[in-house]
């Protein structure tokens, strides 16, 4: 039986570039000003599975400074043993033009961070759902693994497995209950 670790409860930092001063603004990666993005700090030695960097498909900028972002959060964090992501939001603030011009370029800044892309709208739930089963089975995947090696344990078969119709996800009828357990 394996044993998996429970994450601590991760710290908000606030990042800001050199030449501001002062408090932070309190504007975050998807911002107008998106110049200040938050960065999850473990409150010790622990890593994160996964960094998520963040930024607004409407505006260029934004993506210019996921660069930067993702070096501040390699800073605390093992780039070899960490998920990337790449996330755009609002895409349904984009014309169909601008997303195509903007996903191009997201999709290259992507490939140089060795992140995965996705592109979401939090307004219409297109692939939100989807992005996040992805990240939960990504890392819940890294967390047995890692847990697998670190007890020396013989792997005999597949460790978990899960069946399903891709239906059950969304699924939000409650099940019926039995008499029998009542």
């Amino acid at each position: 039986q394996a044993i998996l670790p429970s994450p601590a409860p991760p710290w908000i930092c606030r990042t800001r570039d050199a030449g501001e001063k002062g408090e932070g603004s309190g504007g975050g990666p998807t911002s107008p000003q998106g110049t200040e993005p938050l960065v999850l700090c473990p409150p010790h030695q622990s890593l994160f599975a996964a960094i998520i960097i963040v930024f607004d498909l409407n505006d260029v900028a934004s993506l210019d400074h996921t660069r930067q972002w993702l070096a501040d959060a390699l800073k605390e964090n093992d780039p070899s043993s960490v998920l990337l992501f790449l996330l755009g939001t609002k895409k349904d603030l984009s014309t169909p033009a601008q997303y195509n011009l903007i996903e191009r370029d997201a999709r290259k800044v992507a490939k140089e961070m060795q992140a995965e892309y996705w592109a979401v709208s939090s307004l219409t739930g297109e692939n939100v759902r989807e992005f996040f089963f992805r990240l939960a089975a990504l890392t819940f995947e890294g967390s047995v693994l890692a847990e697998l090696e670190k007890s020396q344990a013989r792997r005999i078969g597949d460790v978990v497995r899960i069946h399903g119709d891709e239906r059950d996800l969304y699924a939000t009828e409650k099940r019926k209950r039995t008499k029998c357990c009542a």
